[in-house]
């Protein structure tokens, strides 16, 4: 169940399953529900931005975590398209 009080929990699933869930036959379907999971969590998101009493995030480097993910799922484009079998 997604709720409020676990969308850490769904973002830590995610980077678990894109950088250190061993490679298996079922990665693919663990990244489907990592995403899954992340598109419903975001309808439990509550905040309220604050752009005096916080600083900006970080900026992370993209190019790193690209190239984890191409290798690690290299079945994936850039856009998860459906392919005639």
């Amino acid at each position: 169940m997604i709720g409020r009080e676990n969308i850490r929990e769904t973002i830590e699933f995610f980077f678990d399953v894109i950088e250190r869930e061993p490679s298996s036959d079922d990665l693919e379907a663990k990244l489907r529900l990592a995403l899954d999971r992340l598109a419903l969590a975001v309808n439990y998101a509550v905040y309220t931005f604050d752009d005096e009493g916080y600083p900006e995030a970080k900026r992370r480097e993209y190019t790193e975590i690209r190239d984890i993910v191409s290798e690690r799922f290299p079945d994936c484009g850039f856009y998860n398209i459906s392919r005639k079998r």
